[in-house]
């Protein structure tokens, strides 16, 4: 899937690829404003009411990946958001196909 803005101009794409054994959510020509503590969450929607947390954002710009665990449901945690958590700010979002 390809970014969407939200609050900042966000785009690129992100899509999930898997070798067997483990998946891996690859971000490509990824760029994002700078923020505060951005976090890239796998929610239900495009809320942050119920989420995975992959982690610190690795980067505003480039391509990077977060290895994802096994249990993770993609059918159900489908949408992927850049959420600002000092702000409850949601930057920008992905709905993986």
């Amino acid at each position: 899937g390809t970014f969407e803005s939200s609050a900042h101009p966000t785009s690129g794409t992100a899509e999930v690829q898997s070798d067997g054994s483990t998946k891996n959510l690859v971000f490509k020509n990824f760029k994002s404003d700078s923020g505060p503590d951005l976090r890239v969450y796998l929610s239900k929607d495009q809320t942050d009411d119920d989420f995975i947390d992959l982690g610190t954002l690795k980067g505003t710009e480039g391509s990077f990946f977060y290895e994802l665990d096994s249990s993770v449901n993609l059918d159900e945690y489908s949408t992927v958001l850049i959420w600002c958590e000092d702000f409850s700010v949601l930057f920008g979002f992905n709905t993986l196909k």
